[in-house]
């Protein structure tokens, strides 16, 4: 059976869409081998998406909130590996 799409979404349907997208590619690169959480990730997502607040422009919120948690997100990763001093993760 076909989804139904909506043939004119709304631009918040849109940004939503397009957030749980971004949720997605980031649990794909982070939420692997010992990373954070899927359900994690996804809360930053949301957390960030509620600190822009409500932006004019809302067109660009995916992508500015995908580089602002990437940024974390790879510098927590670099951190977890720096940290292990016998091959063992932290605990």
């Amino acid at each position: 059976m076909r989804a139904v799409r909506d043939p004119d979404p709304s631009p918040a349907d849109v940004v939503a869409r397009q957030l749980l997208e971004v949720g997605d590619r980031l649990c794909r690169q982070f939420a692997v081998d010992g990373g954070p959480t899927a359900e994690s990730v996804r809360e930053q997502v949301r957390r960030a998406r509620a600190e822009f607040g409500s932006p004019a422009v809302i067109a660009y919120l995916p992508v500015l909130i995908e580089r602002a948690l990437r940024r974390d997100l790879t510098v927590d990763r670099s951190n977890r590996h720096e940290d292990r001093t016998d091959g063992q993760p932290r605990a």
